[in-house]
């Protein structure tokens, strides 16, 4: 395993990559952190100058949306150490950008190195094919699983930063509701980047892989949109597609479920739908890979 971190970490883009994992969600959470303070300025501004419409504060349901950013409260407490979603908002109706980059190191780890030659070179001196995979499938992990606890630590200062400096907020949250918002985190990130492993080996070219991806960010929020409108809700077999599952697995609620709509899934019930879809893909990736040529 040791020679597949030496490859992460000596390849350009998987360090941007896992660096966009740590920094890009790093940002979204001290932006999270701060949204409640700096919209509130906004709202009175707005309401003392009407003129102004810098918000849309007559809507109906504006007041209940704005009470989603009390730092008081312990839904907005959990989202500020949520490390997929990033914040009250996060990624409802869309994807992140933490999970989409997990995705992608996978896939690189896998199909960059099927690109370039390396599983290939590595065969000649480790012949079992399984354990090639098994050492990309604990490298990804380690890595990913080190960018969460990284995050885990910077959601702790931006939690204690939105509790510290806001007039009259506490702390609502307990220290194991905490430690299981990341420790579902974690484990969505590594599954995450083995699910991408999996699209890799199974996939076997780099541009094909990564496009895959990216009509997966793009397409699969639209799904959800589209079915949230015609049925009112998240049907389970559409919040149990990787990427939502993922979001849902992690902080367990999203604004959905606040404003009224249902989630479709469990935190639970969601992993587990995460999980699954990782085996299938991995099974099938090794699976190609211990039949298929590796040149």
């Amino acid at each position: 395993m040791g020679a597949e971190l030496l490859k992460i970490w000596s390849t350009l883009s998987a360090r941007v990559l896992v660096g966009v994992v740590v920094v890009g969600g790093g940002v979204l959470l001290v932006l999270a952190a701060t949204a409640s303070a700096l919209l509130g300025r906004v709202v009175d501004l707005d309401r003392r100058y009407p003129g102004l419409r810098l918000t849309d504060v007559d809507h109906p349901r504006f007041d209940e949306v704005l009470a989603l950013l009390d730092v008081a409260d312990p839904g907005y407490q959990r989202s500020l150490v949520d490390l997929v979603s990033t914040g009250p908002f996060g990624t409802a109706g869309s994807v992140g950008l933490t999970t989409t980059c997990a995705l992608l190191v996978g896939v690189l780890v896998a199909a960059g190195d099927l690109r370039h030659g390396g599983v290939a070179l590595t065969a000649l001196a480790v012949p079992d094919r399984l354990r090639i995979v098994a050492h990309k499938v604990g490298a990804v992990a380690v890595v990913l699983g080190s960018a969460g606890i990284v995050l885990a630590v910077l959601s702790a200062g931006t939690l204690a930063l939105a509790v510290t400096g806001t007039s009259g907020a506490a702390l609502a949250v307990t220290p194991l509701e905490v430690a299981g918002v990341w420790c579902r985190g974690i484990a969505v990130l590594v599954l995450l980047g083995v699910l991408g492993v999996g699209l890799g080996l199974l996939v076997r070219h780099l541009t094909v892989a990564v496009a895959a991806v990216l009509v997966a960010a793009l397409v699969e929020p639209v799904v959800v949109v589209a079915s949230t409108l015609l049925t009112g809700t998240v049907p389970p077999v559409v919040a149990a597609l990787p990427l939502s599952a993922s979001r849902l697995a992690s902080r367990g609620t999203t604004i959905d479920a606040d404003l009224g709509l249902g989630v479709g899934l469990a935190p639970g019930v969601a992993l587990a739908a995460l999980a699954a879809w990782v085996v299938v893909h991995l099974a099938a990736g090794a699976w190609r890979t211990q039949r298929g040529d590796l040149a």
